[in-house]
């Protein structure tokens, strides 16, 4: 029975979301508060302790395939076909564990849709060598809009 929000970044300008509601996995991608990209579970999360987890990968620049973990087994895909080639902290709103802050990233609920299971750990990886120039893709892709 547990709800709310695992982790988010930004807010309804721009950031992403992965939280449980109505007993389902969801990953939202806000791409600049045009449009919310949003990837969910085609399954409900049995009760207990569970690893959940969201992947992404590119599939061209800025764009790519989400998909959403629940114990190792892939619960849910989709594609991203815009990402916000910025960083979002730009937008407002830092990363946070266990609850969304200010303006929520998603419509799916209002912030801060706390948490109310128990989260033991959040672990974020990033194994994107092409990520680490932000500058240099934040001015590619605004010159690409």
């Amino acid at each position: 029975g547990a709800e709310g929000v695992l982790l988010s970044q930004g807010n309804r300008f721009a950031g992403y979301s992965m939280f449980v509601q109505d007993g389902r996995l969801h990953y939202v991608h806000n791409y600049v508060g045009i449009e919310e990209y949003k990837v969910s579970s085609d399954v409900e999360i049995p009760e207990g302790h569970h690893r959940l987890r969201f992947e992404f990968n590119s599939t061209g620049e800025h764009e790519g395939d989400g998909s959403l973990f629940v114990d190792d087994r892939q619960v849910g895909k989709a594609h991203i076909p815009r990402t916000v080639p910025l960083v979002y902290a730009l937008a407002g709103g830092g990363l946070l564990a266990g609850r969304d802050e200010g303006v929520s990233v998603s419509e799916s609920y209002e912030a801060p849709f706390n948490f109310t299971g128990t989260l033991n750990k959040v672990v974020v990886e990033v194994d994107d060598d092409s990520a680490g120039d932000s500058d240099t893709a934040a001015r590619a892709a605004m010159a690409k809009q």
